[in-house]
């Protein structure tokens, strides 16, 4: 979990502000997670991370 939060803390953070996890479900989060990837330059082992972390702060 600490990998997934700071790949979110650090890489999310770079172009916006960070969103609560709990904003959005998890069904929310799918989209937003997979067109922020691309724009991230994240592959899919940080993506699991990240929603890994997101899912278990729901």
């Amino acid at each position: 979990m600490a990998e997934g939060k700071n790949l979110y803390d650090n890489s999310c953070a770079r172009c916006h502000k960070l969103y609560e996890p709990k904003k959005f479900s998890q069904e929310e989060w799918k989209p937003i997670l997979t067109r922020m990837q691309k724009k991230a330059h994240l592959d899919d082992v940080q993506m699991a991370s990240i929603s890994n972390y997101i899912t278990s702060q729901l």
